[in-house]
């Protein structure tokens, strides 16, 4: 997997790339320009401040959407449809291409309407896309991703305050020993459970802290390309604090990290539509019950990953 950052100077540069090219065209230059989506329309405005005044007024912009249920292509002024009966040159413009699909659909519906001389634009294709734009500034590989427009690159995030850390031998005698969570069987493990976990069993704790307390913990198994949550907990004093979604966080980025296919755990039945609906997890045909509470196994599917069998290939 390999993740591209192109910054305003990179597009800037491509843009202007682009409307040399376009210039080059003389008389069949398109004034006509299709885009898609919101990123389409916030390509046009990077593509037309790089146009003189003059040409620029001359640009008129057609904004419209792919609805993917229909497989139809909707314009936003159902009146527009009527321009390409003059046969002028078109642009289609989107800010990146993955399947194809969208694109296609789009020039085949212009070309049902009578354009010619259609060409099209996109900072970003997929190398396994149906369609291939006439021009475009950078390919990557279908698990690829890109980020562009950009004035700054994001940075990852977690807790706005506090630690997340690794388990250490000192937190062993900590008190209280263990969380206070809403599970009982969690509240019964003690920092001296999970430092055991880590030196025999080679798991990977750890501890969100802040304000001298932990307040949270996870641990989590890598292992055949999987990553396996044994446990996450966090204290009651912090709830809906964001803290759970943090060390959510930082097991997947620990598992993409590793170049794993998947995040698979064990979850308490009350919560398995929680993490069916917010963390995208499916369930297993395996239960576990330990009396009081009944546990579901569930995965999710880590997108953006290579294959393992490519990866053994490749090491």
């Amino acid at each position: 997997m390999h993740t591209y950052f192109l910054g305003r100077e990179e597009v800037d540069a491509y843009v202007k790339d682009l409307v040399d090219r376009l210039k080059a065209q003389g008389e069949l230059f398109p004034y006509m320009w299709c885009t898609l989506g919101y990123s389409g329309e916030e390509l046009a405005v990077v593509i037309s401040n790089a146009l003189l005044k003059d040409c620029e007024s001359k640009i008129r912009i057609i904004p419209m959407n792919y609805d993917r249920a229909r497989k139809a292509v909707i314009f936003q002024d159902e009146q527009d449809k009527a321009v390409f009966a003059n046969g002028k040159p078109v642009l289609i413009l989107d800010s990146s291409v993955h399947s194809g699909n969208t694109m296609l659909a789009v020039f085949q519906t212009l070309k049902s309407l009578g354009a010619k001389n259609i060409c099209s634009y996109s900072i970003v294709v997929k190398r396994n896309s149906a369609y291939i734009p006439n021009f475009f500034g950078v390919v990557i590989q279908p698990h690829d991703r890109a980020y562009f427009l950009l004035d700054k690159i994001p940075n990852n995030r977690l807790m706005p305050f506090g630690a997340l850390r690794k388990l250490c031998q000192e937190d062993v005698d900590r008190k209280p020993e263990s969380i206070n969570s809403d599970l009982k069987s969690l509240n019964k493990v003690t920092w001296g459970d999970l430092w055991y976990d880590y030196k025999a069993k080679g798991s990977q704790i750890f501890v969100y802290e802040n304000s001298g307390d932990i307040l949270g913990f996870v641990s989590f198994i890598i292992k055949d390309w999987k990553l396996f949550i044994d446990g996450i907990a966090v204290d009651k004093k912090c709830e809906r604090q964001g803290v759970g979604g943090c060390l959510m966080r930082w097991a997947e980025t620990s598992a993409r990290s590793s170049n794993c296919n998947s995040i698979e755990l064990w979850a308490i039945n009350n919560r398995i539509d929680f993490y069916k609906n917010k963390g995208g997890f499916e369930s297993k045909p395996e239960e576990l019950n330990l009396g009081s509470e009944k546990y579901t196994r569930m995965e999710r599917k880590l997108l953006y990953n290579l294959d393992s069998c490519h990866l053994a290939g490749q090491l």
